[in-house]
């Protein structure tokens, strides 16, 4: 079986993301696996035992033991109650080795080796302080099982040895097939996450890649469109330019005012002939009401004269600037 096909679950359906790890459907299916490894190699430790008439009687109250704490534990899977399950499984794993090596003793198969499968299994379920926790706990189990042994305090019971026979009693072969199964998960599961890890990395990669990209071609639009902005202004700066030398040399007054009155453009004969530039003409008032002389008092009193008459607008009165220039407010 292909290792990446081990772990389905590991990454979510999220791009922006890059798809991360899914830690959650990670736990799950390595527990599920786990579940399923011990549950294997207590049959088959069973069904070696009987076929080799080594049966006894403890070993199947020992087994109904571990029976009820599979259906406990696929319980508790199906119930997505991952936490309970992690520290149970992780539990009893250790609770069964200690025992073993204190009941059984530490000269043959399994040994204090196997709390290494037990750390692993806990850094991979629990993780963070969990695992130091019980990586210090084994350390000193393994040194007090060595000097029990040494001392010759263990093991606590005494089993009949059969150089002929492998695996000579029940626990020995449930708790060797466990480890076996429980570390090449283990193992299977690490492999299967560095390669989703991988996976993920390129895709990243990818992901900032393509909005580099992206990027790169927004500057270039962005700088496109700075570019056409300056060569419009540039244009319509020289328009302005162009229209302004055009009033400029036509002798006769011209002159763009507001609707109140107040004067927005003027050409230079007009300014000259009151000895002002035009500039000084923008804002100036040029209404028919009293008030705007009372407001700018450089301006006279004078009637506008149309030609040809206008009814509408002839006779009516309005206020022009004297003849110097600092009376509208501007300096020369």
């Amino acid at each position: 079986m292909d290792a990446k096909a081990d772990v389905p679950t590991l990454i979510n359906n999220d791009p922006s993301l890059g798809h991360p790890i899914d830690h959650t459907g990670m736990n799950r299916h390595l527990l599920k696996r786990l579940l399923q490894a011990t549950a294997v190699s207590l049959l088959l430790a069973n069904g070696i035992m009987l076929l080799r008439g080594l049966s006894a009687g403890r070993d199947i109250g020992l087994s109904a033991v571990y029976l009820l704490l599979l259906l406990a534990a696929f319980v508790l899977l199906k119930a997505n109650r991952l936490k309970w399950l992690a520290h149970g499984f992780t539990a009893v794993f250790w609770l069964s080795i200690t025992l073993y090596l204190l009941l059984l003793g530490i000269g043959g198969v399994p040994n204090p080796s196997a709390y290494t499968i037990a750390i692993l299994t806990a850094l991979l379920l629990l993780r963070g302080r969990t695992t130091f926790i019980y990586a210090m706990v084994s350390l000193i189990a393994s040194i007090l099982l060595m000097i029990g042994n040494q001392t010759g305090e263990l093991p606590l019971v005494t089993m009949p040895n059969n150089p002929t026979i492998a695996m000579q009693h029940f626990p020995q072969a449930f708790l060797t097939y466990s480890l076996i199964a429980i570390a090449f998960f283990n193992l299977r599961y690490i492999l299967a996450t560095l390669h989703f890890n991988e996976q993920a990395l390129q895709q990243i990669q990818a992901t900032l890649g393509q909005r580099t990209t992206d990027l790169s071609v927004s500057n270039a639009q962005l700088r496109q469109e700075i570019h056409e902005r300056e060569q419009a202004e540039a244009r319509l700066e020289q328009q302005r330019a162009f229209l302004r030398q055009i009033i400029d040399t036509i002798p006769n007054f011209v002159f763009v005012k507001d609707s109140n009155g107040r004067y927005l453009i003027t050409n230079k004969a007009l300014a000259d002939a009151y000895k002002t530039t035009p500039p000084c003409w923008k804002g100036s008032p040029w209404a028919n009401s009293t008030t705007t002389s009372k407001k700018w008092p450089g301006l006279k009193k004078a009637t506008i004269k149309y030609w040809p008459p206008k009814k509408r607008y002839s006779g009516q009165n309005c206020f022009l600037p004297t003849s110097t220039a600092t009376n509208i407010g501007c300096k020369l």
